[in-house]
């Protein structure tokens, strides 16, 4: 039984300084006022990183040397933080921060915050329509939108375009959209679109006037002047 406590408490301790440490990463990058991108990072950690996952995973599990390998793991994190940026840009995983994101990080400058940051730009991201093309290199990804005067604004690119320039980038969309009205399905999706906000507009209309007759079927009162 005492085992056991040992046991646990050793991969609790492991990894909460794990978390501590990989949290200083989040950190020393908006200190320097980037924030990283966490769909890149993820894509080159399960592309080149998938057997370091799974020997800290192990580590973790392995009484006494689970807590030994987490601090090693912050020695090593110590010696390579000077490379810190430069490591994470060649990975497409560093992004400048906006104003408001820097202000909103000043407020309170932790590794858990820089954390929060990185997840609602990935959530802000994804809101955004998408287009996907595939390249010789890969499949690359780029996020869009239409502006009121119909200009393509690209919002974020993944993959081997992210490196084009952005006119490039708003080509290659328009290239994808266009290949996409020629389809059949898109004129069934318009064709649905405007019968529903014809429907609509048709029972709006069906109700105005019923409240103009209600509202002239209302009888008419008159006060009645009091008895002298």
């Amino acid at each position: 039984m005492e085992f056991i406590s040992t046991w646990l408490i050793t991969i609790l301790m492991s990894l909460g300084v794990s978390i501590a440490n990989e949290l200083r990463m989040y950190k020393d990058a908006a200190d320097n006022g980037y924030r990283i991108d966490g769909i890149n990072l993820n894509t080159y950690t399960s592309k080149y990183g998938s057997n370091i996952v799974k020997n800290i995973t192990l580590q973790l599990l392995i009484p006494f040397y689970n807590i030994l390998s987490s601090f090693v793991n912050i020695l090593i994190y110590n010696n390579n933080r000077p490379h810190l940026l430069y490591e994470l840009n060649m990975m497409d995983a560093l992004d400048e921060m906006r104003d408001e994101e820097k202000e909103y990080y000043q407020k309170f400058p932790t590794g858990l915050r820089a954390l929060i940051m990185m997840v609602k730009e990935s959530i802000r991201i994804s809101e955004y329509p998408s287009v996907k093309i595939v390249t010789p290199y890969d499949t690359s990804q780029i996020y869009f939108d239409v502006t009121d005067d119909g200009e393509i604004k690209i919002i974020k690119a993944y993959g081997h375009l992210s490196r084009a320039t952005e006119e490039t980038q708003r080509e290659k969309v328009i290239e994808s959209l266009n290949k996409y009205i020629d389809t059949p399905e898109i004129y069934e999706e318009i064709k649905e679109a405007l019968e529903k906000e014809a429907e609509t507009k048709k029972d709006v209309e069906s109700i105005k006037p019923i409240q103009r007759q209600t509202e002239e079927s209302k009888p008419k009162t008159k006060k009645r002047k009091k008895d002298i």
